[in-house]
């Protein structure tokens, strides 16, 4: 077994320096506890890859090298975005707009990247990028963009968890939140799971993580997220202009209702999710039978 993970520790040491030789160079001026999550986590990666090798469990081992990876990617994304000067711009949306706008043809990738990003890392709302793309590409090349990123990052977040595991979820996710996303999902996960990508109160990200975990088939994961992210980006595409429903004059009034709509369905939902459930596969076991 050392001969066969040999290999994955040695991998974990370099990717171990270069996330350091990144930090060093290139991320040494963003916030210190980006620093310290950045550094802790690495380390914490590296060395247990070491321990376990000498305990000789290989899935322990892959376990951490899977994680170190994920950081290496972030780290990596991170330094792209800090040298093309992102950072200094996320405060002010208009910014981060302008420069998409300037950077001509190469705006379309980065645009799609930090569409992905926004997706699977950015504590942004979903919508954030789709309206920073509206002004700049229009409504159709918006929505095509958008819902090719979108699909791709829900891909990318459940197969974190389908192939790295509860340890790369938790990292990714904490423990907490994790465990209380497990749960709500549980063993009749897939209508909950539509609910929750259809109301806007849930992160998207972590729930697609969590399905991951669970014994969801891939296939319902992707057609839902098909269906659902199309009408979402769809709906946000269209009224994202302001020009059906203005954000000015009647138009408040008309958005204070559609928030107010989405809380109460919100709270209906909660409150009889247990009975829904119950329904819904009261129902789908009857055609079964039949």
């Amino acid at each position: 077994m050392k001969k066969k993970g040999l290999w994955i520790v040695i991998s974990n040491i370099l990717i171990f320096i270069t996330i350091v030789l990144a930090m060093v160079l290139f991320l040494n001026k963003v916030e210190w506890y980006v620093q310290v999550l950045a550094y802790g986590a690495t380390i914490s990666f590296t060395t247990g890859s070491i321990i376990f090798y000498f305990k000789q469990n290989q899935e322990q081992v892959r376990s951490f090298f899977a994680c170190n990876i994920i950081t290496l990617i972030i780290v990596a994304v991170f330094t792209i975005f800090n040298l093309c000067g992102f950072f200094e711009t996320f405060a002010d949306l208009e910014k981060v707009r302008q420069k998409i706008q300037d950077a001509g043809i190469w705006g379309y990738i980065i645009f799609i990247l930090l569409t992905i990003l926004n997706v699977i890392v950015l504590p942004l709302p979903s919508f954030t990028f789709i309206l920073i793309g509206l002004p700049i590409f229009g409504q159709l090349n918006t929505f095509i963009i958008s819902y090719i990123c979108f699909v791709i990052g829900a891909i990318i977040c459940f197969f974190i968890g389908r192939l790295f595991g509860n340890k790369a979820v938790v990292w990714c996710i904490g423990k907490e939140k994790t465990e209380k996303y497990k749960n709500m999902l549980g063993a009749k996960g897939n209508f909950l799971f539509v609910m929750m990508q259809i109301l806007p109160f849930f992160p998207d990200d972590l729930i697609c993580m969590i399905a991951g975990l669970t014994s969801m088939k891939f296939l319902f994961f992707l057609f839902s997220m098909m269906i659902i992210k199309a009408i979402y980006i769809g709906l946000v595409c269209l009224l994202g202009t302001g020009t059906i429903i203005p954000f000015s004059g009647w138009g408040i009034p008309v958005w204070i209702a559609i928030a107010a709509v989405l809380i109460i369905l919100f709270i209906l939902f909660c409150k009889y999710q247990k009975q829904l459930e119950t329904w819904y596969y009261n129902r789908k076991n009857k055609k079964n039978k039949n």
